[in-house]
């Protein structure tokens, strides 16, 4: 049987994306997290920047991943 490098790739892409996307969630995550027990106006405010910022990182990600299709 011979090695598909392909296969190998496609494995490689995909785990780099699980990657990118899982720490893009855990940001929402931890950054929802605070957002709703802060009682620091500001800091809810920057969290939910940055819960904005991952949105668009994570869409971006999608996209790019849709683009090699």
């Amino acid at each position: 049987m011979r090695h598909n490098p392909r296969v190998t790739t496609d494995a490689e892409r995909l785990r780099e994306l699980v990657h990118k996307v899982n720490n893009l969630i855990g940001v929402v995550y931890t950054q929802a997290a605070v957002a709703r027990t802060s009682s620091d106006p500001e800091a809810a405010r920057k969290a939910v920047e940055m819960i904005e910022s991952a949105a668009k990182d994570t869409a971006d990600v999608v996209k790019q991943c849709r683009s090699r299709e």
